[in-house]
């Protein structure tokens, strides 16, 4: 096997009708031995200290860049249940783990990698005038006088990837979105004939193309609430 097979369980799932699931990778990595080593020779191959850390840092940004798809990639092992001279220790974590953190090894992010996130997460701020529940995050009701075209409710994104989406839910409501990913307008958002973006409870899904890194959205107009915003997808 190889880091690449994953590749090929994707696209079974696509086949089977499964292409929205996220894949998780588990019990990948690359065994290095001490020069001093004294037991059986690993069965997995060899590499280098050096090469298993250069390995491991390509693995994770290939999938940050290449595989959307990706929920997660796990190594093994943080430190393997086995004798000490079990070859298998070659793939411990736990002992280079304070190196590898020195040496950026391991992915760093300033924003939502692909996945799937909860409507309150560390990357997403919202304006004061929003609620949260299980259900997700709802926009609080205007005053009965207020005048709506000045209701705004805003939620900024910080996000790594080419694409955003937003899970909403049906109400009885009509709100106008407006998306811009790095100050500029996003690609490709539902709108209607005039240009103006909508998001009308028909609609259950919201998606906006970014280059990347950061995606303010800013929802204002006729009864700009309500409307759950969880989960997002960044991808």
């Amino acid at each position: 096997m190889n880091f690449s097979r994953l590749i090929l369980m994707r696209e079974e799932m696509v086949r089977r009708g499964d292409g929205d699931k996220p894949l998780w990778g588990s019990n990948f990595g690359w065994n290095t031995l001490p020069e001093s080593w004294t037991g059986p020779p690993s069965i997995w191959g060899s590499a280098t200290a050096d090469q298993r850390a250069q390995y491991t840092r390509d693995a994770y940004r290939r999938a940050r860049t290449e595989w959307p798809w990706v929920g997660g990639l796990i190594l093994q092992h943080w430190q393997p249940d086995a004798p000490a001279d079990d070859p298998i220790q070659g793939f411990a974590v736990a002992p280079i783990i304070e190196a590898w953190t020195a040496e950026n090894v391991l992915p760093a992010s300033d924003g939502l990698i692909p996945g799937l996130y909860p409507a309150q997460n560390a990357y997403t701020t919202y304006s004061d005038n929003w609620r949260f529940s299980d259900l997700g995050a709802d926009a609080n009701l205007p005053a009965p006088d207020a005048d709506a075209k000045t209701v705004e409710n805003r939620i900024t994104v910080q996000f790594d990837g080419t694409a955003f989406a937003i899970t909403t839910r049906r109400d009885d409501y009509l709100a106008y979105l407006d998306v811009t990913v790095d100050g500029q307008p996003a690609k490709h958002p539902p709108a209607q004939p005039a240009g103006r973006v909508i998001h009308h409870p028909d609609f259950t899904g919201a998606q906006a193309s970014a280059r990347s890194d950061r995606c303010g959205a800013r929802l204002g107009g006729r009864r700009a609430y309500g409307g759950d915003r969880s989960p997002a997808r960044a991808g």
